[in-house]
């Protein structure tokens, strides 16, 4: 599909998809299960139901919020005012209040947990970090009024196989980040 990210697995299977991939090396790696959660209400189905959340729910908004920032910063500059306050009108009325209810919602899905699978991160952990981190990439959110997803995002950051993995990545560039 010329897709990325892709996962080329040992067997020569190619699986395309965040979730796909991440779902794959936790059931072929994790064999301590340290990342399935930790039971009780953290169980695969919320695991399952968070992951497609980030994906079927979240990054739609996401994306509506990119491509009015967007269509604004490629407008010709004489007519740019105009559409700023036509995009900035449908961000008020919708993808604004529908981006924070689901920022909301997740807050309160934390509920007091470090991660949304328990005292460990998750598929749905990694899947709902690249909306939260574009978001505040592009400046959509003041994680300041969501302390549970503030300090969530803090401890995944803070883990060492995070830091890892950006070395092996050569960082995590938010480089499409489009000034104005």
């Amino acid at each position: 599909m010329g897709k990325a990210p892709q996962l080329v697995t040992a067997d020569g299977r190619i699986i395309a998809e965040s979730a796909a991939i991440a779902a794959y090396l936790i059931a072929t790696y994790d064999t301590a299960k340290k990342f399935q959660g930790d039971g009780g209400r953290n169980d695969w189905v919320r695991d399952e139901s968070l992951t497609s959340f980030s994906g079927a729910s979240l990054w739609p908004i996401g994306m509506m919020k990119m491509l009015l920032d967007v269509a604004t910063l490629q407008t010709p500059l004489f007519l740019r005012p105009l559409v700023r306050w036509m995009m900035g009108a449908i961000d008020r009325a919708f993808t604004g209040p529908e981006f924070k209810q689901m920022l909301k919602y997740l807050e309160g899905e934390l509920g007091g947990q470090e991660y949304f699978m328990g005292k460990e991160p998750g598929r749905a952990d990694f899947m709902l970090s690249f909306p939260i981190d574009t978001a505040v990439a592009f400046g959509w959110v003041d994680l300041g009024e969501y302390e549970e997803l503030k300090g969530w995002r803090e401890r995944c950051q803070a883990r060492e196989a995070w830091k890892r993995g950006l070395e092996k990545g050569n960082g995590y560039n938010m480089g499409f980040v489009m000034e104005g």
